[in-house]
């Protein structure tokens, strides 16, 4: 009996190919292959899946389009933060900017101070320094010119002279190395005033002492 079915199953298969076939002219099981609809405006023959991952990309990269940021500024601040911006001006003590997604919004405007460095769309970099980092080390540069020991020295002695004419010679001579070494340091030493004092008197004394011999 078993073997009389398979007999009249193949006499079927032989006799009418269509019986394992479905509705749609493929095997019974197997997966149906991409329609294909003809084309309005040609005669070719357009896969309709493909249709669809063209219209899906499509789409796709208009929104990736739609959400691209111009080129910007970036804003490096001294506390840590950075500002996505379009530059504006730079000015020597501001910076004015506008935010790089809202170009139509508010100018903004922050000290330089407040700003390390500012790195532009173009890839250059600028460091920024303030007037008041210029001018800090220009005031540190100036140093108090100290008074010539040898100058008060030469007018002791030449006072003394006054009461001994013998220490008018002693402030004749320190006055005049106190003057040429003020002379030559000009820069550090000063107290030529009182070394041209202190020559001057010696110099009355010890003419008089002359005189009166």
């Amino acid at each position: 009996m078993r073997y009389f079915s398979f007999i009249l199953l193949l006499l079927l298969i032989i006799i009418n190919p269509d019986f394992i076939r479905g509705e749609d002219g493929t095997l019974n099981g197997s997966k149906s292959a991409p329609m294909l609809v003809p084309a309005e405006d040609s005669t070719s023959v357009v896969p309709l899946q493909s249709t669809s991952h063209t219209i899906a990309d499509t789409t796709v990269s208009t929104i990736v389009q739609d959400t691209v940021l111009p080129p910007c500024d970036i804003i490096f601040f001294k506390s840590g933060k950075l500002e996505y911006c379009k530059v504006i001006e730079n000015s020597p003590t501001t910076i004015s900017y506008k935010m790089c997604d809202y170009s139509e919004g508010a100018t903004i405007v922050v000290n330089k101070s407040t700003v390390q460095k500012i790195r532009y769309a173009n890839g250059k970099e600028e460091i920024i320094t303030t007037e008041e980092q210029h001018t800090q080390p220009q005031a540190n540069t100036y140093v108090q010119k100290r008074k010539d020991r040898l100058s008060n020295l030469a007018l002791i002695f030449s006072l003394c002279g006054l009461i001994l004419g013998i220490f008018a010679v002693a402030g004749l001579v320190l006055g005049i190395i106190s003057l040429a070494k003020i002379s030559r340091r000009k820069d550090e030493l000063r107290g030529k005033g009182t070394a041209i004092w202190a020559i001057c008197i010696s110099a009355v004394i010890l003419i008089i002492l002359f005189a009166s011999v």
